[in-house]
């Protein structure tokens, strides 16, 4: 789980041993309300059209990716690395590292990430608010994802996306519990599969 909020442009993942994830065929599908971007290496990203969007990788690159969404060795503790493999203590840091870079400067002018906490800026009614509308991730609702993912982590960052959304509570709502459910579906399928095997 990581809060970052910079407006620049960054490395999600790549393979940082053997560099396949810009060597690979592409393909691009459209399903019904997603962009599927499939590979012949068994990479996939697959985005909602607004706010959502998923990376998979086969087992195969297990501890050798690297970026914003860490190095897959199922060992969340260590996945701030920043490209030099410095371990950072901060979201902001970790985050501003991954920026795309052309030569010396980035590719555009853009803001890059700070530490913030969204919710003591919003003040103390937003955060009410947020805690409230976020509580339907606990609820029997979601009950059946419960097990499988652990609601917690994902209230905490429906919470700061709330604070953070403005007025647009309701859309931010909307991503944050479609993400949830998409991950508890993912999880499932895949232990699904696994027992298959």
């Amino acid at each position: 789980m990581l809060h970052f909020q910079g407006a620049c442009t960054y490395v999600l993942t790549r393979d940082c041993e053997g560099g396949d994830f810009s060597e690979p065929y592409i393909y691009v599908e459209r399903q019904t309300n997603t962009i599927l971007l499939n590979t012949n290496i068994g990479l996939k990203v697959l985005w909602s059209g607004r706010s959502h969007l998923e990376v998979s990788v086969p087992g195969s690159y297990k501890g050798h990716t690297c970026g914003l969404c860490g190095n897959f060795n199922n060992y969340y503790q260590d996945d701030l690395r920043t490209p030099s493999g410095r371990l950072s203590l901060s979201e902001a840091d970790f985050g501003n590292s991954w920026r795309v870079m052309n030569g010396s400067r980035s590719l555009s002018s853009c803001r890059p990430g700070e530490n913030v906490d969204p919710c003591k800026d919003a003040g103390y009614q937003a955060k009410k608010g947020a805690n409230a509308r976020c509580k339907v991730l606990k609820s029997a609702a979601f009950k059946p994802c419960h097990r499988v993912v652990p609601p917690e982590p994902w209230y905490g960052a429906c919470v700061y996306d709330l604070c953070a959304c403005g007025a647009n509570t309701d859309e931010c709502l909307c991503d944050t519990l479609e993400a949830y459910a998409t991950i508890h579906s993912s999880v499932t399928f895949h232990r699904a599969r696994s027992a298959m095997h």
